[in-house]
């Protein structure tokens, strides 16, 4: 994940919490927050320097967080609650990350995809048909395909 991504994924923590999890107090409320989202990163197999980088603290401080959340799991249901909260938080973060990720992917496929068969239109006529078929088979594209892009592409580009 980014730097840029953490930063949001903070961000939507804190706002969930209406906390600040890189403020420096000791208030119950606010440490126990910081305990739950290290432990989760922790359990979600973050390693203690990341977990430390995001938050602006070394990884002893990441190691002493998880043995504390673990510890108050056992005897506190009410922060057990905000554990299974955070996981939830961070999880449906992570899936939403992906799919922008996918998204974005995909959108970057399609427009090699594009550029490609614009390119080959272009060379069609020192190519010929046989060196177009040759590289639509080179690029699994079938021959309707091609047509369909170089077409969509000449209207976007009168637009």
């Amino acid at each position: 994940m980014t730097v840029a991504e953490e930063m949001r994924l903070l961000n939507t923590v804190n706002e969930f919490f209406n906390v600040n999890l890189n403020q420096k107090l000791r208030k119950r409320e606010l440490v126990d927050i910081k305990h739950a989202f290290r432990y989760v990163m922790r359990d979600m197999g973050y390693s203690l320097a990341d977990v430390g980088r995001m938050m602006g603290c070394n990884h002893a401080t990441v190691i002493h967080s998880y043995k504390q959340a673990k510890a108050l799991m056992e005897v506190e249901q009410e922060f057990a609650n905000m554990v299974s909260i955070m996981r939830s938080i961070i999880s449906d973060f992570h899936v939403s990350y992906r799919i922008k990720t996918r998204k974005l992917e995909m959108n970057r496929e399609k427009s090699m995809i594009s550029v490609f068969c614009v390119l080959l239109n272009e060379v069609r006529e020192y190519v010929g048909e046989d060196g177009i078929d040759y590289w639509l088979s080179r690029a699994q594209l079938e021959p309707k395909q091609f047509e369909n892009i170089v077409f969509a592409e000449s209207i976007l580009e009168e637009a």
